[in-house]
């Protein structure tokens, strides 16, 4: 949109200035496991586009000594920016190295700006969490429905897809984030039982429970 703007003074003509464009909107772009960060420096070096790919610094103690490591905390997704008008755009990303397909099917889907701002307070400043992870806390077994009660996802609720068997870390398939379904990575210490929500509530007279007696 171009704005016509009055001069200061009768000695200058008038100019117009150029209202700056949007940027593009956001892509989750699907990656191989622990192919995350190369994915989004590729994206960055070949493609010239901005990334965004939070990460969690993880530390556990494994004979007597600390071991950190960082770790994506969004497990197989990396968001970039590209014009959705570009019907080429995606079809050059799917042939990346490490690319598996987008959040949305056939066609991206865009991501609202609001919901990575979410992300992005939660997690904090330079993308970056530090977690400590607790070796001896509790262990859920693979299905069991889980709630975040501490960390950047607290609330959520999800289904435990993997337990780490070395200290413990969870992978958490969290309901309704980002508008969907995403696995995340949570340490046990951070995560309590719930009931399954999907299981019938089974409830009996009191005669039918006499019979079963």
């Amino acid at each position: 949109m171009t704005t016509l703007v009055a001069p200061v003074s009768a000695n200058f003509p008038p100019f117009f200035r150029l209202d700056p464009e949007p940027p593009p909107p956001w892509h989750a772009v699907r990656t191989r496991w622990r192919a995350e960060f190369d994915v989004a420096k590729r994206l960055e070096e070949n493609f010239d586009l901005e990334v965004y790919c939070p990460r969690y610094l993880a530390t556990r103690v494994i004979r007597y000594r600390k071991v950190s490591e960082l770790i994506p905390y969004l497990s197989g997704i990396v968001f970039a920016r590209w014009d959705a008008d570009d019907p080429c755009r995606w079809h050059d990303l799917m042939e990346l190295t490490g690319v598996t397909g987008f959040i949305g099917g056939t066609v991206p889907a865009t991501v609202p700006e609001w919901q990575l701002d979410v992300v992005r307070r939660r997690i904090g400043p330079d993308d970056l969490l530090e977690v400590p992870i607790d070796p001896a806390a509790w262990r859920p077994d693979v299905g069991t429905h889980v709630r975040v009660i501490a960390g950047p996802f607290e609330i959520y609720t999800g289904q435990v897809e993997s337990v780490r068997a070395c200290d413990g870390m969870t992978q958490v398939k969290i309901w309704g984030l980002l508008g969907r379904d995403v696995s995340v990575p949570v340490p046990a210490s951070m995560l309590e039982r719930i009931d399954d929500p999907d299981e019938p509530k089974v409830v009996r007279s009191r005669r039918a429970r006499k019979r079963l007696t």
